[in-house]
């Protein structure tokens, strides 16, 4: 029996020109990557290519919800599937078999994730899926963030993106005591990494030089200007 989650979120992990099956040429550009499965009136499950999948509104995230929805129900959807052949140039769907899976991935459970704006980075690997594109749209051409259902932010990555923001602009920005003392608290947290432990310890230390650098360069420019202002004054 042909192995596919109905729920799936599936990239084609090779070329679509090369998936048998499929039409399509070396100069197919009508894809995005991401492929959803939907049934056919006689239930039989169909890969489409999100690129031809046209929705003109997706208030509150209907479209998410209404996909899990219907293959709850097995819905008939065979005018997705042959919208998605007929009104493109090259094939926009294909019939699930033995032979077509080794060249798909399941990168998720749609009934696991949900849409949402949070930073990427402070996620685990496994919790977040970015750069989603569900359908064809034209207003969000870089996707959409899929975070898993209850997932929480990952102490080492918040600390570490922190850790390196401050270091990014060290250079351009002044550096505050309380930034400082909010790395310290990252660095003392029981579930922060001892080998990041370490690389905030040293990191710390930079800043501080950093700030008594910018301390010092503050004093010496007020300093000159005082003396400028006080030869001017001489002068007049």
């Amino acid at each position: 029996m042909t192995k596919i989650n109905e729920f799936g979120l599936y990239k084609n992990i090779i070329s679509r020109r090369n998936i048998i099956g499929l039409k399509s040429g070396p100069y197919d550009d009508q894809t995005q990557g991401w492929w959803l499965p939907f049934y056919d009136e006689k239930r039989n499950l169909h890969l489409v290519d999100t690129y031809h999948i046209n929705v003109f509104s997706n208030r509150n995230n209907e479209f998410l919800k209404n996909f899990i929805e219907e293959n709850i129900k097995k819905k008939d959807n065979s005018w997705i599937i042959n919208k998605s052949n007929f009104d493109y140039y090259y094939g926009g769907s294909i019939k699930v078999s033995e032979a077509i899976m080794p060249y798909f991935e399941c990168v998720c459970d749609l009934r696991d994730f949900e849409i949402s704006n949070v930073k990427p980075d402070d996620y685990l690997e496994q919790d977040v899926v970015t750069n989603v594109q569900l359908y064809f749209e034209h207003g969000y051409p870089h996707g959409v963030t899929l975070l898993r259902k209850g997932a929480k932010k990952d102490i080492n990555r918040v600390a570490r993106n922190y850790m390196y923001n401050l270091l990014d602009n060290a250079d351009h920005w002044a550096i505050y005591d309380s930034e400082i003392d909010k790395l310290t608290e990252y660095r003392v947290d029981a579930l922060i990494d001892k080998d990041l432990s370490d690389e905030i310890y040293i990191t710390i230390n930079y800043l501080k030089k950093i700030q008594e650098l910018s301390n010092l360069k503050k004093q010496a420019r007020e300093q000159y200007l005082q003396e400028i202002r006080k030869i001017r004054r001489s002068n007049q």
